[in-house]
This record gives structure tokens, C-alpha cells and sequence, in this order.
């Protein structure tokens, strides 16, 4: 299966990388690529000016026929920075995971 070759059966680690973090009026957008071969679930941390902050999460079946992600969020709210996965979700290079606007 797409889930499991790869985790039991591929040698190879799951990597996520942030990209392409757009605010366009109340449309937020944000790429998230899959750089590695292992699949994993998304969480993106949306931080916005004011101090509060906004959480989406995606499960690993996203990445069933893709490698790529476009997450969208509407909100009135300035965004500051936004910020991709969590100590608990395997990632080899954590240093593609954050984006200051």
C-alpha cells in the first residue's frame, strides 16, 4: 500500500518542507511539499499579529497521490508567521519548517 511500503519496506525518511506562504486580503496560502518518501501527517501553525494563532492539521492520506499540499485559511487577521509540524511528527530537516512573512 502507498502507507505502509514505504514505512516498513523503502529505506528512506519522511521530510515536509514549507513553501510558498501567501496572504492575499483574508486568503492564506501555504505549500507544504513532501521531500522525502516516508508519509507523515501535516500540522501548520498559523501565527498572526494580534498574538493568536490558528491550527490545521492534514492526515498522511493527503500524500496518497501527490507530494505537494495547498493548505488555504480565511481569516481578517495579519498573519506574522506560519509554522509547519510539531516535536511529535518525524521530519529530517526541521530548518524548511517555518516561514516569517
Amino acid at each position: 500500500s502507498w502507507f505502509w511500503k514505504p514505512w516498513w519496506f523503502e529505506l528512506g525518511y519522511p521530510d515536509l518542507a514549507l513553501k510558498n506562504v501567501k496572504q492575499n486580503g483574508d486568503n492564506i496560502t501555504a505549500e507544504v511539499e513532501k521531500l522525502g518518501i516516508i508519509p507523515t501527517r501535516v500540522e501548520l501553525k498559523f501565527i498572526f499579529d494580534d498574538g493568536t494563532n490558528e491550527i490545521v492539521k492534514r492526515s498522511a492520506r493527503e500524500w496518497k497521490d501527490k507530494n505537494s499540499l495547498m493548505i488555504e485559511l480565511k481569516s481578517n487577521k495579519k498573519l506574522k508567521e506560519v509554522q509547519l509540524g510539531t516535536p511529535e511528527i518525524p521530519d529530517r530537516k526541521r530548518e524548511n519548517n517555518t516561514v516569517t512573512l
